[in-house]
């Protein structure tokens, strides 16, 4: 029996918003009917297809996720994002459309329009205010109670990235942690230089020499001379080759960037 989704009843349609100030918006609470093709209200598990639009009809869909979703009398709840996360980019425009696909059955017509004017003003906000792609910070990795990265960031290991939510998806992520390098401002980024250690090498070294000459009372050998007034002088230098740092007091963390 072909289903027919009935949203005359939509008492729920909020976004979400998490506890942490500034959030972006990740959720979209929904509720609605469904009903088959006689008008009765349906009580089993169907397969549901969401998508957002920013157009009324065709168009290119911003964002989808399928859920199996519960009806009980015809009435279900699913929160949009459960499956496939909501980026902020999706809350750019002031109006939005929600296309539901009920099965194998075609996309519901008309698409249910979703009034976001107050939710892109968010993101725009937010958008300011975030990190943005590519931006890379340090990071207390190993001191007790620091919890594991967040979405959206991965750690400067010189890996391929492998995220097709990403904008940066098959770039290298640069290796800012296994060099010991640091880094240094820039009109741009990518370029490195520097070496891990050197060496001085001594191409010339001024040498005086005294001898015994014509000196009265004096006696001379290799190693020394011998005045009888109480003078010794002379000798043989050698020169020895030590490692030293030439790095400053540094302390150790991890360089993370944001890639989406």
């Amino acid at each position: 029996m072909k289903r027919a989704f009935v949203a005359l009843m939509t008492l729920a349609m909020v976004l979400m918003l998490t506890v942490t100030a500034g959030a972006v918006p990740n959720l979209i609470s929904y509720q609605g009917i469904l009903n088959d093709g006689g008008g009765n209200p349906i009580s089993s598990t169907v397969s549901i297809t969401f998508k957002i639009y920013d157009v009324p009809s065709g168009g290119t869909e911003l964002w989808g996720e399928t859920q199996s979703v519960q009806a009980s009398n015809g009435i279900f709840n699913v929160q949009l994002g459960s499956i496939h996360p909501l980026a902020s980019s999706v809350f750019q425009t002031d109006t939005l459309y929600l296309g539901i696909q009920v099965g194998a059955d075609p996309e519901m017509v008309p698409r249910q329009q979703l009034m976001t004017g107050g939710y892109s003003q968010k993101a725009a906000l937010v958008e300011e205010t975030i990190s943005p792609i590519g931006a890379v910070m340090a990071w207390m990795k190993s001191m007790p109670g620091v919890p594991s990265l967040p979405e959206g960031w991965v750690e400067c290991g010189g890996q391929t990235l492998v995220d097709v939510d990403s904008p940066l998806n098959g770039q290298v992520i640069p290796d800012l942690n296994g060099q010991n390098r640091f880094l240094r401002g820039a009109v741009g980024s990518g370029l490195s230089g520097g070496a891990t250690s050197h060496g001085h090498n001594i191409g010339h070294v001024n040498t005086q020499f005294m001898g015994a000459g014509n000196v009265a009372n004096a006696n001379k050998t290799d190693a020394a001379v011998y005045i009888s007034a109480g003078y010794y002088g002379g000798g043989i230098g050698d020169f020895t080759n030590r490692s030293a740092s030439h790095l400053p007091s540094y302390y150790e963390v991890v360089w993370i960037m944001k890639v989406k």
